[in-house]
Protein backbone atom coordinates (compact mmCIF):
# COMPACT_ATOMS: atom_id res chain seq x y z
CA UNK A 1 0.00 0.00 0.00
CA UNK A 2 1.62 3.23 -1.19
CA UNK A 3 0.20 6.56 -0.03
CA UNK A 4 1.27 10.07 -1.03
CA UNK A 5 0.38 13.06 1.18
CA UNK A 6 0.23 16.14 -1.02
CA UNK A 7 0.61 19.78 0.00
CA UNK A 8 2.00 19.58 3.53
CA UNK A 9 3.47 22.91 4.58
CA UNK A 10 6.45 22.93 6.98
CA UNK A 11 7.47 21.64 10.39
CA UNK A 12 8.33 25.26 11.21
CA UNK A 13 4.58 25.63 11.67
CA UNK A 14 3.77 23.43 14.68
CA UNK A 15 0.07 23.35 13.81
CA UNK A 16 0.66 22.03 10.31
CA UNK A 17 3.27 19.59 11.62
CA UNK A 18 0.71 18.32 14.13
CA UNK A 19 -1.76 17.66 11.32
CA UNK A 20 0.82 15.71 9.32
CA UNK A 21 1.91 13.60 12.30
CA UNK A 22 -1.72 12.79 13.11
CA UNK A 23 -2.36 11.81 9.48
CA UNK A 24 0.63 9.48 9.40
CA UNK A 25 -0.49 7.83 12.64
CA UNK A 26 -4.08 7.43 11.45
CA UNK A 27 -3.07 5.91 8.11
CA UNK A 28 -0.69 3.48 9.83
CA UNK A 29 -3.47 2.49 12.23
CA UNK A 30 -5.44 1.26 9.21
CA UNK A 31 -2.53 0.01 7.11
CA UNK A 32 0.47 -0.74 9.35
CA UNK A 33 2.71 -1.65 6.41
CA UNK A 34 1.78 1.39 4.31
CA UNK A 35 4.65 3.10 2.49
CA UNK A 36 4.02 6.83 2.96
CA UNK A 37 5.63 9.79 1.22
CA UNK A 38 4.80 13.48 1.26
CA UNK A 39 5.54 16.82 -0.34
CA UNK A 40 6.93 19.60 1.83
CA UNK A 41 7.66 23.24 1.10
CA UNK A 42 10.74 23.01 3.38
CA UNK A 43 12.01 19.49 2.58
CA UNK A 44 15.53 19.94 3.96
CA UNK A 45 14.15 21.02 7.34
CA UNK A 46 11.38 18.40 7.43
CA UNK A 47 13.31 15.30 6.33
CA UNK A 48 14.90 14.56 9.74
CA UNK A 49 11.43 14.64 11.34
CA UNK A 50 9.51 12.51 8.85
CA UNK A 51 12.23 10.18 7.64
CA UNK A 52 12.66 9.05 11.26
CA UNK A 53 9.08 7.76 10.87
CA UNK A 54 9.91 5.99 7.61
CA UNK A 55 8.28 8.69 5.44
CA UNK A 56 9.95 9.93 2.23
CA UNK A 57 9.93 13.72 1.72
CA UNK A 58 9.85 15.45 -1.68
CA UNK A 59 9.98 19.14 -2.58
CA UNK A 60 6.94 20.46 -4.48
CA UNK A 61 6.87 20.16 -8.24
CA UNK A 62 6.89 23.95 -8.65
CA UNK A 63 8.38 26.47 -6.23
CA UNK A 64 6.50 29.04 -4.20
CA UNK A 65 8.94 31.98 -3.93
CA UNK A 66 7.26 33.27 -0.76
CA UNK A 67 8.93 30.48 1.23
CA UNK A 68 12.37 32.04 0.74
CA UNK A 69 13.63 35.12 2.58
CA UNK A 70 15.41 37.87 0.66
CA UNK A 71 15.56 38.67 -3.05
CA UNK A 72 18.70 36.61 -3.71
CA UNK A 73 17.31 33.52 -2.00
CA UNK A 74 13.93 33.91 -3.68
CA UNK A 75 15.58 34.01 -7.07
CA UNK A 76 18.33 31.45 -6.41
CA UNK A 77 16.26 28.84 -4.58
CA UNK A 78 13.38 29.19 -7.02
CA UNK A 79 15.80 28.58 -9.89
CA UNK A 80 17.31 25.55 -8.09
CA UNK A 81 13.83 24.11 -7.61
CA UNK A 82 12.92 24.64 -11.24
CA UNK A 83 15.97 22.74 -12.54
CA UNK A 84 15.93 19.98 -9.89
CA UNK A 85 14.69 17.38 -12.34
CA UNK A 86 15.64 14.38 -10.22
CA UNK A 87 13.33 15.37 -7.34
CA UNK A 88 10.56 16.20 -9.82
CA UNK A 89 10.97 12.82 -11.47
CA UNK A 90 10.89 11.08 -8.10
CA UNK A 91 7.73 12.93 -7.06
CA UNK A 92 6.01 12.11 -10.35
CA UNK A 93 6.97 8.45 -9.88
CA UNK A 94 5.62 8.45 -6.32
CA UNK A 95 2.25 9.81 -7.47
CA UNK A 96 2.16 7.47 -10.50
CA UNK A 97 2.92 4.40 -8.38
CA UNK A 98 0.66 5.32 -5.44
CA UNK A 99 -2.48 3.45 -4.44
CA UNK A 100 -4.01 6.42 -2.64
CA UNK A 101 -3.37 10.16 -2.72
CA UNK A 102 -4.31 12.24 0.33
CA UNK A 103 -4.75 15.98 0.08
CA UNK A 104 -3.24 16.96 3.42
CA UNK A 105 -5.47 18.53 6.03
CA UNK A 106 -5.08 22.19 6.90
CA UNK A 107 -6.14 25.39 5.20
CA UNK A 108 -4.43 26.28 1.94
CA UNK A 109 -7.16 26.46 -0.72
CA UNK A 110 -7.95 30.16 -0.48
CA UNK A 111 -7.02 33.30 -2.38
CA UNK A 112 -7.22 36.91 -1.20
CA UNK A 113 -5.88 38.25 -4.50
CA UNK A 114 -8.34 40.27 -6.56
CA UNK A 115 -7.61 39.00 -10.07
CA UNK A 116 -5.77 35.67 -10.06
CA UNK A 117 -4.52 33.19 -7.41
CA UNK A 118 -0.88 33.30 -6.39
CA UNK A 119 1.91 30.76 -6.88
CA UNK A 120 1.22 28.87 -3.65
CA UNK A 121 -2.40 28.18 -4.62
CA UNK A 122 -1.27 27.05 -8.08
CA UNK A 123 1.43 24.86 -6.55
CA UNK A 124 -1.15 23.00 -4.46
CA UNK A 125 -3.52 22.73 -7.39
CA UNK A 126 -0.90 21.32 -9.77
CA UNK A 127 -0.14 18.40 -7.44
CA UNK A 128 -3.80 17.40 -7.45
CA UNK A 129 -3.99 17.82 -11.22
CA UNK A 130 -1.17 15.29 -11.46
CA UNK A 131 -3.16 12.86 -9.32
CA UNK A 132 -6.09 13.36 -11.68
CA UNK A 133 -3.86 12.82 -14.74
CA UNK A 134 -2.67 9.51 -13.27
CA UNK A 135 -6.27 8.59 -12.30
CA UNK A 136 -5.30 8.10 -8.65
CA UNK A 137 -8.00 7.97 -5.95
CA UNK A 138 -7.89 11.15 -3.86
CA UNK A 139 -9.30 11.82 -0.40
CA UNK A 140 -9.18 15.36 0.98
CA UNK A 141 -8.45 15.09 4.70
CA UNK A 142 -10.15 17.71 6.93
CA UNK A 143 -9.35 21.21 5.74
CA UNK A 144 -10.79 24.67 5.23
CA UNK A 145 -11.69 26.23 1.88
CA UNK A 146 -11.98 29.89 0.91
CA UNK A 147 -12.35 32.70 0.78
CA UNK A 148 -11.93 33.02 -2.99
CA UNK A 149 -11.56 36.70 -3.85
CA UNK A 150 -11.16 36.06 -7.61
CA UNK A 151 -13.23 33.95 -10.05
CA UNK A 152 -10.30 31.86 -11.39
CA UNK A 153 -9.59 30.45 -7.91
CA UNK A 154 -13.23 29.35 -7.60
CA UNK A 155 -13.26 27.78 -11.05
CA UNK A 156 -9.97 25.91 -10.48
CA UNK A 157 -11.10 24.60 -7.12
CA UNK A 158 -14.46 23.51 -8.56
CA UNK A 159 -12.76 21.67 -11.41
CA UNK A 160 -10.43 19.66 -9.19
CA UNK A 161 -13.12 18.75 -6.64
CA UNK A 162 -15.57 17.60 -9.31
CA UNK A 163 -13.00 15.22 -10.82
CA UNK A 164 -14.17 11.59 -10.71
CA UNK A 165 -10.98 10.44 -8.96
CA UNK A 166 -11.83 12.59 -5.90
CA UNK A 167 -13.66 10.18 -3.60
CA UNK A 168 -14.36 12.38 -0.57
CA UNK A 169 -13.74 15.93 0.60
CA UNK A 170 -13.68 16.48 4.35
CA UNK A 171 -14.03 20.03 5.63
CA UNK A 172 -13.29 21.24 9.15
CA UNK A 173 -16.27 23.52 9.59
CA UNK A 174 -19.72 24.31 8.23
CA UNK A 175 -18.59 27.56 6.57
CA UNK A 176 -16.34 25.59 4.20
CA UNK A 177 -19.08 23.01 3.64
CA UNK A 178 -21.56 25.71 2.62
CA UNK A 179 -19.00 27.32 0.32
CA UNK A 180 -18.26 24.02 -1.45
CA UNK A 181 -21.91 23.05 -1.78
CA UNK A 182 -22.53 26.41 -3.48
CA UNK A 183 -19.43 25.92 -5.61
CA UNK A 184 -20.14 22.35 -6.71
CA UNK A 185 -23.92 22.42 -6.88
CA UNK A 186 -26.07 19.32 -6.54
CA UNK A 187 -23.38 17.09 -8.07
CA UNK A 188 -20.97 17.59 -5.18
CA UNK A 189 -23.21 17.06 -2.17
CA UNK A 190 -22.31 13.42 -1.58
CA UNK A 191 -18.57 14.15 -1.68
CA UNK A 192 -18.60 16.80 1.06
CA UNK A 193 -18.61 15.94 4.76
CA UNK A 194 -17.60 17.67 7.99
CA UNK A 195 -14.81 16.12 10.05
CA UNK A 196 -12.82 17.76 12.89
CA UNK A 197 -9.21 18.87 12.47
CA UNK A 198 -6.87 15.90 12.81
CA UNK A 199 -4.72 17.69 15.40
CA UNK A 200 -7.42 16.62 17.88
CA UNK A 201 -5.94 13.12 17.61
CA UNK A 202 -2.61 14.17 19.15
CA UNK A 203 -1.97 13.10 22.72
CA UNK A 204 -0.19 15.31 25.25
CA UNK A 205 2.99 13.79 26.60
CA UNK A 206 2.61 12.28 30.02
CA UNK A 207 5.23 12.49 32.73
CA UNK A 208 7.63 14.79 30.89
CA UNK A 209 9.69 16.95 33.28
CA UNK A 210 8.86 20.65 32.93
CA UNK A 211 11.45 22.76 31.10
CA UNK A 212 13.56 24.83 33.46
CA UNK A 213 12.14 27.95 31.85
CA UNK A 214 8.62 26.99 32.99
CA UNK A 215 9.35 25.68 36.49
CA UNK A 216 10.69 29.08 37.61
CA UNK A 217 7.66 31.14 36.51
CA UNK A 218 5.30 32.92 38.87
CA UNK A 219 1.71 31.69 38.60
CA UNK A 220 -0.87 32.21 37.28
CA UNK A 221 0.70 31.91 33.84
CA UNK A 222 -1.04 33.32 30.78
CA UNK A 223 0.36 31.76 27.58
CA UNK A 224 -0.17 34.00 24.59
CA UNK A 225 0.30 33.45 20.85
CA UNK A 226 0.44 36.19 18.21
CA UNK A 227 0.58 36.39 14.46
CA UNK A 228 1.38 39.22 12.06
CA UNK A 229 -1.91 39.12 10.18
CA UNK A 230 -2.24 41.05 6.92
CA UNK A 231 -5.87 42.18 7.53
CA UNK A 232 -7.16 41.57 3.99
CA UNK A 233 -10.38 43.47 4.71
CA UNK A 234 -8.45 46.67 5.38
CA UNK A 235 -8.90 49.15 2.55
CA UNK A 236 -5.27 50.14 2.03
CA UNK A 237 -1.70 49.92 3.25
CA UNK A 238 -2.29 52.58 5.96
CA UNK A 239 -5.50 50.76 6.87
CA UNK A 240 -3.58 47.53 7.35
CA UNK A 241 -1.05 49.30 9.58
CA UNK A 242 -3.85 50.82 11.68
CA UNK A 243 -5.59 47.44 12.06
CA UNK A 244 -2.32 45.75 13.09
CA UNK A 245 -1.58 48.44 15.67
CA UNK A 246 -5.11 48.15 17.10
CA UNK A 247 -4.67 44.38 17.46
CA UNK A 248 -1.21 44.62 19.01
CA UNK A 249 -2.13 47.47 21.37
CA UNK A 250 -5.20 45.56 22.53
CA UNK A 251 -3.16 42.44 23.23
CA UNK A 252 -0.61 44.53 25.17
CA UNK A 253 -3.34 46.12 27.29
CA UNK A 254 -4.97 42.72 27.91
CA UNK A 255 -1.65 41.29 29.13
CA UNK A 256 -1.05 44.33 31.33
CA UNK A 257 -4.55 44.12 32.82
CA UNK A 258 -4.14 40.39 33.47
CA UNK A 259 -0.94 41.07 35.42
CA UNK A 260 -2.56 43.87 37.45
CA UNK A 261 -5.57 41.67 38.22
CA UNK A 262 -3.92 38.31 38.91
CA UNK A 263 -0.16 38.88 39.15
CA UNK A 264 1.83 35.99 37.73
CA UNK A 265 3.53 35.87 34.33
CA UNK A 266 2.67 36.24 30.65
CA UNK A 267 4.60 33.88 28.36
CA UNK A 268 4.63 34.73 24.65
CA UNK A 269 4.86 31.55 22.57
CA UNK A 270 5.94 31.77 18.88
CA UNK A 271 3.98 28.83 17.45
CA UNK A 272 5.22 29.37 13.88
CA UNK A 273 8.89 30.06 13.07
CA UNK A 274 8.75 30.38 9.27
CA UNK A 275 9.49 29.55 6.58
CA UNK A 276 9.06 33.15 5.42
CA UNK A 277 9.15 36.36 7.46
CA UNK A 278 5.39 36.90 7.27
CA UNK A 279 4.91 33.50 8.87
CA UNK A 280 7.55 33.92 11.59
CA UNK A 281 5.76 34.68 14.86
CA UNK A 282 9.09 35.33 16.57
CA UNK A 283 9.23 38.82 15.05
CA UNK A 284 5.90 40.11 16.37
CA UNK A 285 6.46 38.20 19.64
CA UNK A 286 9.74 40.02 20.27
CA UNK A 287 8.06 43.34 19.48
CA UNK A 288 5.33 42.51 21.97
CA UNK A 289 7.82 41.66 24.74
CA UNK A 290 9.82 44.83 24.07
CA UNK A 291 6.75 47.05 24.19
CA UNK A 292 5.51 45.27 27.31
CA UNK A 293 8.79 46.13 29.02
CA UNK A 294 8.30 49.77 28.09
CA UNK A 295 4.84 49.60 29.72
CA UNK A 296 6.28 48.30 33.00
CA UNK A 297 6.00 44.58 32.29
CA UNK A 298 9.71 43.81 32.43
CA UNK A 299 10.40 40.34 33.93
CA UNK A 300 6.65 39.68 33.90
CA UNK A 301 6.22 39.25 30.12
CA UNK A 302 8.67 36.69 28.75
CA UNK A 303 9.40 35.14 25.38
CA UNK A 304 9.46 31.34 25.35
CA UNK A 305 12.90 30.30 24.04
CA UNK A 306 12.83 28.62 20.61
CA UNK A 307 14.97 25.77 21.97
CA UNK A 308 11.95 24.35 23.84
CA UNK A 309 9.52 24.69 20.90
CA UNK A 310 10.78 22.15 18.39
CA UNK A 311 7.63 20.06 17.87
CA UNK A 312 3.85 20.04 18.43
CA UNK A 313 4.43 17.93 21.56
CA UNK A 314 6.76 20.65 22.90
CA UNK A 315 4.08 23.29 22.45
CA UNK A 316 1.39 21.15 24.05
CA UNK A 317 3.75 20.47 26.95
CA UNK A 318 4.52 24.17 27.41
CA UNK A 319 0.85 25.16 27.24
CA UNK A 320 -0.06 22.43 29.72
CA UNK A 321 2.06 24.28 32.32
CA UNK A 322 0.03 27.49 31.88
CA UNK A 323 -3.16 28.42 33.72
CA UNK A 324 -4.80 30.19 30.80
CA UNK A 325 -4.20 30.69 27.06
CA UNK A 326 -4.96 33.63 24.78
CA UNK A 327 -4.40 32.26 21.29
CA UNK A 328 -4.25 34.03 17.97
CA UNK A 329 -2.74 31.03 16.21
CA UNK A 330 -5.66 28.63 15.86
CA UNK A 331 -3.73 25.45 16.54
CA UNK A 332 -2.48 26.86 19.83
CA UNK A 333 -6.19 26.90 20.78
CA UNK A 334 -6.37 23.22 19.88
CA UNK A 335 -3.16 22.52 21.81
CA UNK A 336 -4.76 24.19 24.84
CA UNK A 337 -7.84 21.99 24.49
CA UNK A 338 -5.61 18.91 24.30
CA UNK A 339 -3.75 20.08 27.41
CA UNK A 340 -7.07 20.81 29.21
CA UNK A 341 -6.15 24.49 29.67
CA UNK A 342 -8.88 27.17 29.28
CA UNK A 343 -8.41 29.28 26.13
CA UNK A 344 -9.77 32.42 24.50
CA UNK A 345 -9.21 32.47 20.73
CA UNK A 346 -8.53 35.53 18.57
CA UNK A 347 -9.89 34.48 15.17
CA UNK A 348 -8.44 35.75 11.89
CA UNK A 349 -9.97 33.20 9.50
CA UNK A 350 -13.32 31.45 9.33
CA UNK A 351 -11.67 28.15 10.30
CA UNK A 352 -11.49 29.33 13.94
CA UNK A 353 -15.12 30.41 14.23
CA UNK A 354 -16.38 27.34 12.39
CA UNK A 355 -14.37 24.77 14.36
CA UNK A 356 -15.09 26.35 17.74
CA UNK A 357 -18.77 26.48 16.84
CA UNK A 358 -18.68 22.73 16.14
CA UNK A 359 -17.23 22.27 19.65
CA UNK A 360 -19.75 24.59 21.31
CA UNK A 361 -17.02 27.05 22.31
CA UNK A 362 -17.76 29.94 19.97
CA UNK A 363 -18.48 32.41 22.78
CA UNK A 364 -14.78 32.25 23.70
CA UNK A 365 -13.82 33.63 20.27
CA UNK A 366 -13.07 37.28 19.42
CA UNK A 367 -12.50 38.47 15.85
CA UNK A 368 -9.01 39.88 15.29
CA UNK A 369 -10.44 42.97 13.54
CA UNK A 370 -12.76 43.74 16.44
CA UNK A 371 -10.57 42.90 19.40
CA UNK A 372 -10.56 45.26 22.40
CA UNK A 373 -9.55 44.72 26.02
CA UNK A 374 -13.23 45.03 26.95
CA UNK A 375 -14.14 42.10 24.68
CA UNK A 376 -11.43 39.75 26.00
CA UNK A 377 -10.79 40.48 29.68
CA UNK A 378 -14.24 39.36 30.94
CA UNK A 379 -13.74 36.04 29.13
CA UNK A 380 -10.32 35.53 30.73
CA UNK A 381 -11.70 36.37 34.19
CA UNK A 382 -14.61 33.97 33.69
CA UNK A 383 -12.26 31.15 32.72
CA UNK A 384 -9.91 31.86 35.63
CA UNK A 385 -12.85 31.50 38.01
CA UNK A 386 -14.22 28.29 36.48
CA UNK A 387 -11.30 26.26 35.18
CA UNK A 388 -12.77 23.00 36.48
CA UNK A 389 -16.03 23.60 34.61
CA UNK A 390 -14.09 24.38 31.45
CA UNK A 391 -12.14 21.13 31.69
CA UNK A 392 -15.31 19.10 32.14
CA UNK A 393 -17.02 20.76 29.17
CA UNK A 394 -14.05 20.54 26.82
CA UNK A 395 -13.25 16.95 27.76
CA UNK A 396 -16.66 15.94 26.40
CA UNK A 397 -16.16 18.03 23.25
CA UNK A 398 -12.71 16.51 22.67
CA UNK A 399 -14.03 12.96 23.04
CA UNK A 400 -16.82 13.72 20.57
CA UNK A 401 -14.36 15.22 18.05
CA UNK A 402 -12.08 12.18 18.20
CA UNK A 403 -14.98 9.76 17.85
CA UNK A 404 -16.24 11.68 14.83
CA UNK A 405 -12.81 11.59 13.18
CA UNK A 406 -12.50 7.84 13.61
CA UNK A 407 -16.06 7.23 12.45
CA UNK A 408 -16.11 9.43 9.36
CA UNK A 409 -12.56 8.99 8.16
CA UNK A 410 -12.65 5.32 9.13
CA UNK A 411 -15.78 4.72 7.08
CA UNK A 412 -14.19 6.43 4.07
CA UNK A 413 -10.93 4.48 4.34
CA UNK A 414 -12.89 1.22 4.60
CA UNK A 415 -15.00 2.26 1.62
CA UNK A 416 -11.80 2.90 -0.34
CA UNK A 417 -10.48 -0.51 0.68
CA UNK A 418 -13.67 -2.22 -0.48
CA UNK A 419 -13.80 -0.24 -3.73
CA UNK A 420 -10.15 -0.82 -4.63
CA UNK A 421 -9.20 -4.15 -3.02
CA UNK A 422 -6.26 -4.62 -5.41
CA UNK A 423 -4.62 -1.42 -4.15
CA UNK A 424 -4.54 -2.51 -0.51
CA UNK A 425 -1.76 -4.98 0.11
Amino acid sequence: MKIVLLNTHSTLNAGDAGIVLAQIRLLRDYWPRAVISLTSRTPEIDRPVYESLGVEVYPPLTPAPGVFIGVRKKFGNTLINLVNFKDKRDLLSAIRDSDLVVSSGGGYFYSYRRHFPGPTFLQHLLHLELARAYAKPVIFFPQSFGPFANPPASRMCRSILRAPNVLKVFVRENISRTLLLDLLGADGGEKIAICPDLVFLLEPGEGRPPPGFISALRHPVLALTLRDWHFPRAASGPGTHTAREKYLSSMLEIASSFLRRFGGTVVVVPQVRGPDLLEDDTIISREFVRRSGEMGGRDKVLLAPPSILGSPSDLIDLISRADLVLATRFHSSVFALLAKIPVVTVGYHHKASGILEELGLERFLVDISEITPASVLPLLEQLMEDRAGWREKTAASLRAARELIHTRLGDTLEEFQNRYPGRVR
